[in-house]
């Protein structure tokens, strides 16, 4: 007990005033209820002295908020979480609600430090009522604590009081993994004393590994984990339709596992996605992902909340090691047949800090399946989340990934080694026109997921719904098609002006085309064309290379020697063009559309392709 701290001071004492008239906006019965407590902590060592014993003291352990209690769920997964850490003596402070106590209560917040600064807070959202500043703390546990600690200036732990009289301390500066502790009722906020630990975590809120069904969420803060894979730069779910009931906005989290993810990819991305979609209906809102190789979709339904921008919702995205999927195919020769099985082929690699540089030799593998094959390529040190996009979209141009429609196959090239050897696989009899392959990068290889049912076909489940750990449930393995284009019908609209001009999109699915040689010259002219209403959501942007035999990435064209893409949310996405033989050249704007892209032309909100006249379908 906090002795000195008692709210009779002495000069009240000596007062004939009421000494509770002195304390301003403090609630009776919570004061009357401390008081108790220190009258307790004063008399017992009176009592001891009284008996000839000796005094001693010792942390009190406060008891979690009964109201963190539990719930009922169906179908839907699995939890796992509480536990505890060695170190300092206090309430587990994981996301949800917790009513203070009579005692001196110490709440222990896990965070990630670097320095003395706090990057996350691991713990989600935490509300605590009755929360007594001049007795209770709260205490930032993790790993490299500093031993003194200032909220604000750059620690990224911001204290402050909010208009409902409330003190809320905001932890992180990472937008997918901030955290919050709201101290109900605590008005002053300068009265709230923190601490650090240097210790480990907990385990954290209940984790629920979500696989189809119908779940109710807990009274607790609850974390649950849906996962998918990324194809082309769209989220397919390789988890099934699942339904939360109950989903609390304020305490619960939704994490989107994946073993590859676009740079910079995050929740605004998510809204932007083509073929994603986000809606609310009555009391409840519904995220549809993208299509799988079937033309079928899964979706989480949060029932209860109605947020079409998702603002109110805490989504993050969380990279997992790459999985193998149905039988691990380590590749040790340069001939490989795949069989009738859902396989994972395993290509060893080598990370120079920059490319990805092949280690098996030339490979070719024939009978490789779209719908239910994969390929991991494994190499120490290629960063958590490298994705094909990164790997097509390197400075060099060394690594590609090219279809060739002629020869049937797709052949994916590395980058050279330190002797300038490079090396390609290649997928004989496969034509990845619609960027359908399944390929993976990574440092180390995940856990095993247990393979489709059945996998000579694209028509099979879109989930290993065995899986009750929520590291595995990664099965990506029919959710190989992802390109809502290839199911579209568009109206073509190609291109055809004289001079500088607007071309306004109407309401129905149109492709603009365009042409341009093999260069990146413009064939239409040298000036500009304006798109005007292109939809990101159902609209096709296609550069058709007049002459040409090869199919070209968004990244490869930017690469080309005088072309030049930029985008932002003034002038939306440009396009210009290679000078001609006069050294003029011609550009292409599509108006209202902003892509973020680092360093290469990278289009995940809308669809572009940049396709040789000869392989034009129509």
């Amino acid at each position: 007990m906090k002795i000195h701290n008692l709210p009779i001071l002495d000069k009240q004492l000596e007062s004939n005033e009421d000494p509770i008239s002195k304390i301003k906006n403090v609630n009776r019965e919570t004061l009357d209820r401390k008081i108790f407590g220190y009258t307790s902590a004063l008399t017992l060592p009176l009592i001891l002295a009284a008996c000839g014993g000796g005094g001693g003291g010792g942390a009190v352990s406060p008891t979690p908020d009964s109201g963190s209690g539990g719930g009922s769920s169906s179908g839907g997964g699995s939890s796992s979480g509480g536990g505890s850490s060695s170190g300092a003596a206090g309430t587990q402070a994981n996301a949800g609600y917790y009513t203070a106590t009579a005692d001196a209560d110490n709440y222990l917040y896990d965070v990630t430090f670097s320095g003395s600064a706090v990057i996350s807070g691991d713990d989600g959202n935490v509300i605590i009522t009755d929360f007594d500043a001049a007795s209770d703390s709260i205490t930032l546990r993790g790993s490299g604590a500093p031993s003194e600690f200032s909220s604000g200036g750059s620690s990224n732990v911001d204290v402050a009081s909010n208009i409902d009289g409330d003190t809320v301390i905001t932890l992180g500066n990472d937008n997918d993994k901030t955290g919050s502790i709201t101290l109900k009722g605590v008005s002053d906020s300068s009265s709230v004393v923190i601490n650090t630990e240097d210790g480990a975590a907990d385990d954290g809120a209940p984790k629920i590994d979500l696989s189809s069904g119908t779940i109710t969420a807990a009274a607790a803060g609850e974390v649950f984990e849906y996962s998918v894979n990324f194809l082309n730069g769209k989220p397919v779910a390789t988890d099934g339709d699942i339904i939360i009931d109950g989903f609390d906005v304020k305490t619960d989290k939704l994490v989107i596992k994946t073993d590859s993810l676009p740079d910079g990819y995050g929740k605004t991305n998510l809204l932007n996605t083509l073929g994603v979609d986000v809606t609310t209906g009555i009391s409840e809102t519904r995220i549809d992902f993208a299509v799988n190789a079937s033309g079928e979709s899964s979706s989480i339904t949060l029932k209860g909340v109605e947020d079409a921008d998702l603002d109110t919702i805490d989504l993050i995205f969380e990279i997992i090691a790459p999985t193998v999927v149905g039988t691990q195919v380590d590749i040790d020769s340069a001939e490989v047949t795949a069989s009738d099985d859902a396989e994972t082929f395993v290509y060893d690699a080598s990370w120079d800090g920059d490319e990805v540089v092949g280690s098996d030799g030339n490979v070719t593998i024939s009978g490789f399946n779209l719908a239910s094959d994969k390929i991991l390529v494994i190499g120490s040190g290629i960063p958590a989340g490298y994705d094909r996009s990164r790997f097509e979209g390197n400075s060099s141009g060394t690594q590609q990934i090219v279809v060739d429609e002629i020869n049937n196959e797709t052949v994916i090239y590395f980058a050279a080694d330190a002797d300038g050897t490079s090396t390609k696989l290649t997928l004989s009899g496969v034509s990845d026109t619609d960027g359908t392959l399944n390929i993976v990068f990574g440092s180390a290889i995940g856990e095993l997921v247990e393979a489709p049912a059945t996998s000579s076909s694209d028509t099979t489940s879109t989930d290993d719904t065995t899986s009750t750990d929520d590291t595995t449930s990664t099965d990506d393995t029919t959710s190989t098609d992802d390109s809502s284009s290839a199911t579209t019908s568009y109206t073509v609209v190609n291109i055809a002006e004289s001079a500088e001009a607007t071309v306004t999109a109407t309401s129905d699915a149109e492709e603009f085309r365009y042409e341009v040689d093999a260069a990146g010259v413009s064939q239409e002219g040298a000036f500009t064309i304006t798109i005007d209403g292109f939809d990101i959501a159902s609209d096709k942007l296609t550069l058709v290379i007049v002459g040409g035999t090869d199919n070209l990435t968004t990244q490869e064209f930017d690469a080309l020697s005088g072309v030049e893409v930029t985008s932002d949310g003034l002038s939306g996405t440009q396009i210009f063009f290679a000078p001609d033989s006069s050294g003029q050249s011609g550009g292409l704007t599509l108006s209202g559309v902003e892509e973020s892209f680092d360093d290469t032309w990278t289009a995940t909100t809308y669809t572009v392709e940049i396709i040789a006249d000869a392989n034009l379908s129509s």
